[in-house]
């Protein structure tokens, strides 16, 4: 995968895997802010929510499009989607494990009293933050842990690289996306 030839097996190295996430990471966060401008024409930027949504929708399309690039450049060393583990089954206690954690996480999200005041109230701003996080997960799962441990592996890296190393890009990524929304939100207000 991502060698710069066709001929052979593909060869990983450190700098693939670097220069890779750098432009997944890109596209994402290219289409993230791109959606402003386009809320901006239509009115939508003078308050926070809309803020908030166009961020959402830029995101929303920023990751499927970070999804097809992946796709692009595992295509030409003969790798699929597929090969990082998205569309292999997976086993109940697995499925039950994440609900788990996402019923938990959503608990004690709800028990901030700013979520809480608002916790029923249906809105077009929930609808887009859950389709986000739902693209977010399967995106980024694929791109963290499915890719980058994928190539580690290639590599000849243990499961304790491959944790630590998806792991802190995962995190480095989100607080790098995290500062830049709230800069830009803060900004604006």
């Amino acid at each position: 995968m991502l060698s710069d030839t066709t001929t052979g097996p593909a060869k990983e190295s450190w700098w693939r895997l670097i220069r890779n996430l750098l432009i997944l990471l890109a596209v994402i966060g290219a289409l993230a802010f791109a959606a402003f401008p386009l809320a901006g024409l239509l009115g939508l930027l003078a308050t926070a929510q809309g803020r908030v949504g166009a961020f959402l929708v830029g995101s929303i399309c920023g990751e499927l499009a970070a999804l097809y690039v992946l796709a692009r450049l595992l295509r030409p060393h003969g790798m699929a989607l597929r090969d990082l583990g998205l569309g292999r089954p997976t086993t109940a206690p697995a499925v039950l494990l994440g609900l788990l954690v996402a019923l938990a996480y959503s608990a004690v999200t709800a028990l901030n009293p700013a979520v809480r005041a608002h916790l029923f109230h249906l809105s077009i701003l929930k609808a887009i933050a859950l389709l986000a996080a739902l693209v977010a997960g399967v995106v980024e799962e694929t791109i963290f842990r499915g890719y980058v441990m994928t190539a580690l592996q290639r590599m000849g890296h243990g499961r304790a690289v491959q944790l630590l190393v998806s792991g802190i890009a995962f995190a480095l990524a989100h607080v790098y996306g995290f500062t830049s929304l709230l800069a830009y939100l803060t900004t604006q207000a």
